[in-house]
Parts: C-alpha cells; sequence; structure tokens
C-alpha cells in the first residue's frame, strides 16, 4: 500500500525571462539563493522532492492539516520575498539578472494522495498518479501572477487561509477534468511589504532637510 502525502510545488514566474541573454552567472547566485531560501523553510516536516527548473517540489510522507500546510504556504512566500529583498539590497550589480530579480513572482499548486519511491540513476524520485496531478496543474489558466491553487480534496485550505477564494477547472487530455480552489496571494504580499514598512520621523533623524519648491 502507497503511503498519503501532501505535495507543494513552489513555481518562480517571469523566470524564463530572468535567464534570458544576460547576467547567467549572476542569475544562477540569485535563483540558487531563493531555492535555499524556500528549502530551509520547515525542512523537518517537509522534503526536497525535486528541484525542476523555476520549480521546487516539496512534499510531506503524510497528509497535513489545512491550517498547518496554508501556514507553510505563507512561510514560503514570505520567505520568497525577504530573499527577493536580500539580492535588492545587497548588490550594486546593474547586469539583466540583478536588475530584473524584483519582477519574480511565485505561485502554488497544492495537491495530496498516494505515491511511491523509485531509484533513478542514484536519485529517489516520487512517483504515482496524484504525483502527476500536481505537475500538470502548474500549466492552468489562472488568471494572476501570484496564488495558491488547491485541488478540491484539500478544499478546506482555502477557507483556513482567510484569503478571497475562486474555484477553477481545467481539462488534461491525460487524466481528464480536475476542480480546485485558488486563492489571490496579493492580500500575504501587501501584509509582508506592510511589516517591513520602516518611518523614520524628524525628530529621530540625524538630518533633516526641508525644501520649498514652485508647485
Amino acid at each position: 500500500v502507497m503511503p498519503d502525502g501532501t505535495f507543494v510545488l513552489a513555481d518562480i514566474g517571469g523566470y524564463t525571462t530572468f535567464l534570458t541573454n544576460v547576467g547567467i552567472e549572476h542569475a544562477k547566485e540569485i535563483t540558487s539563493h531563493l531555492f535555499n531560501g524556500l528549502f530551509e523553510v520547515d525542512r523537518e516536516t517537509w522534503k526536497l522532492g525535486n528541484i525542476e527548473g523555476d520549480c521546487l517540489f516539496l512534499y510531506s510522507d503524510s497528509p497535513r492539516a489545512p491550517q498547518d500546510v496554508i501556514a507553510y504556504v505563507r512561510r514560503l512566500y514570505e520567505k520568497f520575498r525577504e530573499s527577493i529583498e536580500e539580492v535588492a539590497s545587497g548588490s550594486t550589480c546593474r547586469c539583466g539578472a540583478c536588475d530584473r530579480s524584483g519582477d519574480l513572482t511565485l505561485k502554488f499548486v497544492i495537491h495530496g494522495g498516494a505515491f511511491d519511491i523509485q531509484a533513478i540513476a542514484g536519485r529517489s524520485e516520487l512517483i504515482g498518479p496524484d504525483i502527476v496531478v500536481a505537475h500538470r496543474l502548474l500549466k492552468n489558466s489562472v488568471p494572476m501572477r501570484e496564488y495558491a491553487l488547491v485541488t478540491t480534496p484539500l478544499a478546506g485550505m482555502a477557507e483556513a487561509s482567510g484569503l478571497p477564494a475562486t474555484p477553477g477547472r481545467d481539462e488534461y487530455g491525460d487524466i481528464g477534468a480536475v476542480d480546485y480552489v485558488y486563492m489571490d496571494l496579493r492580500g500575504v504580499r501587501e501584509a509582508y511589504e506592510k511589516s517591513r514598512e520602516v518611518y523614520l520621523t524628524e525628530d529621530d533623524a540625524d538630518v533633516a532637510v526641508s525644501v520649498e519648491i514652485e508647485a
């Protein structure tokens, strides 16, 4: 009997443009920093299934409670935005990769089901019909850049998230129709950006400059 697990695919948007033509060495450094940061989030519970180009495949080898998965996805997204800030603040380089790092986005596909593990070329690979479904869902009709897509069996995560949720369905030739719910991550991004804002009053400043302009 194959075990049941929970799968989270974290897919970086804008990656192809990011790698095109310029700054390939810095692009490799930046994407390595982003992926390593994501992998370090709760690695005691979530394991690395694979790195697939611009997508990190993470999984838990047992079903997880909806609120736990959503909390994990939030932490992944916040870590991603934090890593982008680290790249932007730590570099004076103006190559295409460094200039465009702020344009990168993150989306998630969350699914669950049975899986097995097989050894291929000395590596462990997850296999099973539900693994296929999770990966097919990376290509979908969701009309936004940053979102978390959850398949219907795990739809309780949408309610646990407190985020605006919309039902959706896509048809795939080899597996048929798949129903899902997707949540807009804009609120998560705005909350994160708000938490990072720093306001300096004139009383706190070492130097204050006031200029009068004609307007």
